[in-house]
C-alpha cells in the first residue's frame, strides 16, 4: 500500500453499538429515563432550542416576556387562605415529582453506561447491578448534568438576543450575525454532549471524580475534536432517519384504526370512536417509546465506543484518513 491503512472507526463503532443495543434490550428501560436529561444526540437539543428561541424571541419583541406566576391569589378571607395552602400542596407535589424524575434520569444515565461498559470488560450486564452502580454515582453524575446542561442553557440565552433583534429588524447583517452565532451554539451543543458522555464513562467505568473526569475528557476532546464532530453529525443523520421511520410506523399502524373510527363515525358510535382515539394515542406512544429507547441506547453505546477508542489513541477521523491517503503522508 502506498499509504498507511488504519482500522475503520465509524464502521466498527456503529456496528458494535447497534449489535449491543439490539441484544441487550433490558437496558432500554434505563435509556428512557436517561433521555429526560441527556439523550446522547443533538437532534432533540436543536429542535427544543429552536422552539424555545422562537417563543422567547416573540415574547421579547412584543414585550410580553413570560413570568412564572405560581400563585394568582386575591386574599379575601379564609377561602383564599385555604386555596393558597391547597396550591402550595399542589406545587410541592409537582416539585417532588419533578425532582424524582430528574433523580431517576441521573441514576439511569450511570446504569446505562455501566450496562454498556460491562460488555467491554467481559461481564454480562445485570439489571440490578447497573441500578446499584447508577445510584452509587448519583452525585457526580448529577453535578455533571448541571455543568453541561447549564453551558447549553447559557449558550442558548446568548443566542436569544441576536435572534430576537434579527426577527424584529431583518437586515442582512442581523440575519448573518444570528446565523454565525447559531453555528457557535451548535458547536457548543456538540462539545457539551461529547464532554457529558465522555466524562460519564470516566466516572462510571473508571471511578474517577467529577473534576478528574472533566480533565480527562478535555484532553481527549482536544486530541479528537474532529472525530467528535464527525460522530455527532453521523448520529444526527441516524436519529433523523429513525425519527422519520417512527413516524412512518405510526402512520401504518394507525391506518386500520383510522378506518375503524371512520366506520364508527358513520354509524354514530361515539363510545367506539372515543375508544379508537384512545387506542390510537396508546399505539403512537408505544411506537415512539420503542424507537426513542433504542435510539438513546444506541447513541450512548456509540459515544462509549468512541470514548474507548479515543482513550487508546486509535481514533483517527475520516478527514485525516482521506487527507493522509491523498497527500501520501503517514498519520
Amino acid at each position: 500500500m502506498w499509504f498507511r491503512k488504519h482500522r475503520p472507526l465509524y464502521r466498527e463503532v456503529l456496528r458494535e453499538a447497534f449489535a449491543f443495543t439490539w441484544h441487550h434490550r433490558q437496558l432500554w428501560v434505563f435509556a428512557l429515563f436517561a433521555a429526560v436529561l441527556q439523550t446522547g444526540g443533538i437532534v432533540d437539543v436543536i429542535l427544543t432550542s429552536a422552539a424555545t428561541l422562537t417563543r422567547d424571541a416573540r415574547a421579547l419583541i412584543t414585550g410580553t416576556t413570560p413570568v412564572i406566576q405560581p400563585f394568582n391569589l386575591q386574599l379575601s378571607g379564609i377561602p383564599a387562605v385555604l386555596n393558597f395552602f391547597g396550591r402550595m400542596d399542589s406545587l410541592l407535589l409537582v416539585a417532588l415529582i419533578v425532582v424524582a424524575i430528574y433523580g431517576a434520569s441521573v441514576i439511569a444515565q450511570g446504569a446505562l453506561v455501566y450496562g454498556l461498559g460491562t460488555r467491554v470488560q467481559g461481564k454480562p450486564p445485570s439489571f440490578r447491578g447497573c441500578l446499584t452502580v447508577g445510584a452509587r454515582h448519583f452525585w457526580p453524575v448529577a453535578f455533571l448534568n448541571i455543568v453541561t446542561l447549564g453551558v447549553i442553557w447559557i449558550a442558548r440565552f446568548l443566542v436569544l438576543i441576536p435572534y430576537a433583534y434579527a426577527a424584529a429588524h431583518p437586515t442582512w447583517l442581523s440575519v448573518l450575525s444570528y446565523f454565525f452565532l447559531f453555528l457557535i451554539f451548535l458547536a457548543v451543543v456538540i462539545a457539551a454532549t461529547a464532554v457529558h458522555l465522555f466524562s460519564l464513562n470516566a466516572i462510571i467505568l473508571e471511578s474517577e471524580h467529577l473534576w478528574k473526569s472533566l480533565v480527562i475528557t478535555f484532553k481527549l476532546f482536544k486530541k479528537s475534536w474532529v472525530v467528535v464532530i464527525e460522530i455527532a453529525l453521523i448520529l444526527f443523520a441516524i436519529a433523523c432517519g429513525l425519527m422519520l421511520a417512527a413516524c412512518v410506523f405510526v402512520i401504518l399502524a394507525e391506518i386500520p384504526l383510522l378506518l375503524f373510527m371512520i366506520f364508527a363515525a358513520l354509524f354514530h358510535w361515539l363510545s367506539l370512536l372515543e375508544y379508537g382515539f384512545g387506542v390510537g394515542v396508546a399505539i403512537a406512544v408505544v411506537i415512539m417509546c420503542f424507537f426513542g429507547a433504542w435510539t438513546v441506547c444506541f447513541q450512548y453505546a456509540a459515544w462509549q465506543r468512541l470514548y474507548l477508542r479515543a482513550d487508546r489513541g486509535n481514533a483517527l477521523s475520516k478527514i485525516h484518513r482521506v487527507l493522509n491517503a491523498v497527500l501520501n503522508r503517514k498519520a
